[in-house]
């Protein structure tokens, strides 16, 4: 009997059914492989990456520190490297609450996120920062060291992170 592959998405960690490839959809993060983290640095400030204002925009001082070269390259249109684009829509997430998006994306009005077998995807009732925190563990993101990395060891984010991984 084969073993059958396990895949994550390279965002948020989340267990996916099938490769995070072109058109796949992420329930957790609800990021889109080949939209979103194929983006020129001239469209990271426009394209619409916020889903239905349920992330928070990340600021200049954020984004450079996940994208070093984003001052010089901003106006190019010129791919942001994968590792670069994953880690910037982590921060999103991460700054947004860590949400399982999908517990958030059923309950907006527009019907074509409503019906869950549009995503294929299951409610996570018992959802916590705690769960996200530990699934980033899957794909060796550590939750605390990702965050004090852009945002500091004296930010909330930070601090909540120590105390929910302890």
């Amino acid at each position: 009997m084969k073993k059958q592959e396990i895949y994550y998405c390279p965002i948020c960690g989340y267990e996916l059914e099938d490769y995070f490839g072109s058109g796949e959809l992420c329930p957790c993060c609800f990021r889109e492989a080949g939209y979103d983290d194929e983006i020129y640095y001239s469209e990271l400030e426009t394209k619409d990456l916020l889903k239905q204002n349920i992330y928070k925009k990340l600021d200049i001082s954020e984004v450079i520190k996940i994208i070093p070269d984003y001052e010089i390259k901003k106006n190019l249109e010129e791919d942001v490297p994968e590792k670069m684009i994953w880690a910037y829509l982590r921060a999103v997430w991460i700054k947004g609450g860590s949400y399982y998006t999908w517990d958030i994306i059923k309950n907006i009005d527009d019907d074509d996120y409503k019906d869950p077998k549009v995503y294929d995807v299951v409610d996570e009732p018992d959802w916590t920062k705690e769960k996200a925190y530990l699934q980033l563990k899957r794909i060796g993101i550590d939750a605390r060291k990702f965050i004090k990395s852009i945002w500091g060891e004296e930010s909330e984010l930070y601090k909540e992170a120590i105390e929910i991984m302890k």
